[in-house]
């Protein structure tokens, strides 16, 4: 694949990162991917590296308390298999509770899908926002 198709995927899955189009972002993964979010799940329990399955299942859970997110990527860089971005967020709870978070991510491709992402962010934020340990399912 080209590194600007590798990015348009990537796009694709940002623009649709939100409790209205999830499953469209979702379908920019393999069914073989893994997500991590990097950091120590005994100090940041969403932290860890998790399946297609199990990553969807916690993203949802995300953004069940959202009426509205978006991702909005603000540097991209692209270099053979990989698309490395900066980006930042926005989201609001029904009754205005706002949420932001800053991110890097690398993601990998094979074959016009998403293998891999490693997503870097402020677990604070997460924390903060959710005042819990965990997203609902």
């Amino acid at each position: 694949m080209s590194i600007e198709r590798n990015k348009a995927v990537v796009r694709t899955l940002m623009q649709n990162f939100d409790p209205q189009n999830i499953d469209k972002a979702l379908d920019q993964l393999a069914d073989d991917a893994i997500w991590t979010l990097v950091g120590q799940p005994r100090r940041f329990a969403y932290a860890g590296s998790k399946n297609k399955k199990d990553c969807a299942e916690q993203l949802r859970g995300f953004l069940s308390m959202m009426a509205k997110f978006r991702w909005e990527p603000k540097v991209m860089t692209a270099e053979d298999d990989r698309v490395a971005v900066e980006a930042v967020s926005a989201g609001e709870t029904a009754d205005g509770k706002k949420y932001s978070n800053t991110y890097h991510m690398l993601f990998t491709l094979r074959d016009g899908k998403i293998v891999n992402v490693r997503e870097y962010l402020d677990p604070l934020e997460v924390l903060e926002f959710t005042g819990a340990m965990t997203f609902p399912a």
